[in-house]
């Protein structure tokens, strides 16, 4: 109670020191402070800029030309808030979103807009459907959308589109996230800049990170480098992130030509435990139900984009990616296999159902006796492999149609992968702390050996029409054929074209 008094006090402090130089400044001015500002004197809040209309950065409209109120914001906005993710800064300050802590893990949070969701949980609806720099970051299995893998420090521009919009193609049922990084270019030209931070506080937590740019108006660099960790607020709640992104740019002749090349690595070790029963809360809040929750995240990606404005009218754009992830999780539970109460199968592993009982085999279609080495939880096992690979291309017509201003987008769109993804379950015991101890024993009827390949083809056209100055018409449209090939490499059950 002292601890949270002193604070308390602290903040109190701190609010009158930061503000009392602002209000005596007002003051000084009014002595009686009684003096209000007219709206004429306030003038008018425009809303100015452009953003890019399409996932791939380059073609761009003014805002009030866009038919959706979009968000956005910029690096800036990220470090003067000291959000610790994206998450929780789209949490806090845009509308619609809110964030669900399913994984118990500052770096995973599963984001929702509306309704809709961009989650790394598997089996998660997505709705949303997730960009940088034009590449596509919605994983090729699951569409799943790792949050930790997106370099916070690096991100100049973030822009949320709601809606269906069918330029942004597959998941995009509430909206698109499109998020573009910096460049040696976000940097005004002349001597390298060089920025460091670092924040440590509770639980250990600590975060340290390295931005570098610079150009000399033909060529730059951009480098980010991020070390994160903490132990978390419970036990065994431990999480470390490592990630290093660089990009190497070349501008043309008065900007109207561009390539950037950027080459980005991550490796996450995240533990994010469930919730637990009020009654263990109650004795401490610290104390993990059961554990470990483990996901292990490795990412590395190499893109070039480009752009290049052929005439004043007509301009092209486009990218080509390579993008390999690999994911491997580990979850500790409780268990429904129990030792079989009927008297066929007694002394035997049966799984509950309800008020049914269910004989559990183990891989070669043995029973399994009943021991407290395989009663009482279960070790969860996954393992993902994903090579993702593709392209975009488009371009831009800004021709007057019967004298109005009007800019016509064509471009296409492919996304291939070949991913591997194993499953298993092993019936294991619970410790005092409740930890699980393994037995080797793994059930038969949940494991999974999949290999898998992803292909998508997309078409998309969008033509904004000025009326008039006040008046735009937006028409957007997309063609996609996709195809998914499974082979079941455990059993015949999940083959399928």
């Amino acid at each position: 109670m002292g601890d949270e008094r002193l604070n308390r006090a602290l903040a109190l402090l701190f609010v009158l020191l930061t503000t009392a130089p602002l209000a005596a400044e007002e003051l000084s001015d009014d002595p009686e402070g009684e003096y209000q500002p007219t709206v004429e004197e306030l003038g008018d809040m425009v809303i100015e800029g452009e953003v890019d209309v399409t996932a791939i950065p380059g073609i761009r409209l003014p805002i009030e030309k866009i038919p959706s109120n979009i968000q956005l914001f910029d690096g800036e906005d990220l470090t003067r808030t000291q959000s610790l993710s994206v998450g929780e800064y789209m949490n806090r300050n845009l509308m619609g979103v809110n964030v669900n802590d399913a994984q118990s893990n500052p770096l995973q949070p599963d984001i929702r807009y509306r309704g809709f969701s961009a989650s790394p949980l598997l089996g998660v609806p997505q709705g949303l459907s997730i960009y940088v720099n034009g590449v596509r970051f919605n994983e090729p299995f699951g569409d799943t959308v790792n949050w930790d893998l997106i370099p916070e420090g690096a991100i100049d521009q973030m822009v949320l589109h709601p809606g269906s919009n069918p330029i942004f193609g597959l998941n995009t049922l509430g909206g698109a996230i499109a998020i573009h990084t910096k460049t040696g270019f976000s940097y005004d030209e002349g001597l390298p800049q060089l920025d460091f931070s670092a924040r440590y506080g509770s639980w250990d937590r600590h975060e340290e990170e390295l931005t570098s740019g610079w150009n000399n108006g033909t060529f730059g660099f951009f480098l980010d480098l991020r070390n994160f960790g903490e132990l978390g607020w419970r036990d065994h709640s431990k999480s470390r992130l490592n990630q290093a992104m660089g990009t190497f740019s070349w501008r043309g002749d008065e900007d109207r030509a561009s390539l950037d090349l950027t080459l980005s690595a991550s490796e996450s070790d995240l533990n994010g435990n469930g919730g637990s029963p009020m009654q263990l809360y109650n004795i401490n809040p610290s104390l993990a139900f059961t554990h470990p929750d483990n996901t292990r995240n490795s990412l590395f990606l190499a893109s070039l984009t480009g752009g290049w404005e052929m005439t004043d009218q007509i301009s092209l754009g486009g990218n080509l990616y390579y993008r390999r992830n690999d994911t491997n999780t580990f979850n500790g539970d409780d268990s429904d296999f129990v030792a079989c109460e009927d008297t066929e199968n007694s002394g035997l592993v049966c799984e509950e159902d309800g008020d049914d009982e269910a004989l559990v085999t183990d891989l070669y279609g043995n029973t399994i006796a009943a021991s407290d080495r395989v009663i009482g939880a279960t070790n969860n096992r996954s393992k993902t492999h994903q090579d993702g690979f593709g392209g975009s291309i488009q371009s831009a017509f800004t021709q007057d149609l019967l004298g109005m201003e009007n800019q016509l987008i064509i471009g296409s769109s492919y996304d291939a992968a070949k991913i591997n993804f194993n499953f298993g379950t092993e019936l294991a015991a619970l410790t005092f702390a409740r930890g699980t101890i393994g037995s080797g024993v793994l059930v038969g009827e949940s494991e999974v050996n999949l290999k898998a390949s992803t292909s998508h083809w997309g078409f998309f056209v969008t033509d904004t029409l000025s009326v008039t100055d006040a008046l735009a018409i937006t028409l957007a449209a997309r063609y996609n054929h996709s195809t998914i090939r499974m082979e079941d490499r455990f059993g015949t059950e999940l083959n399928g074209d």
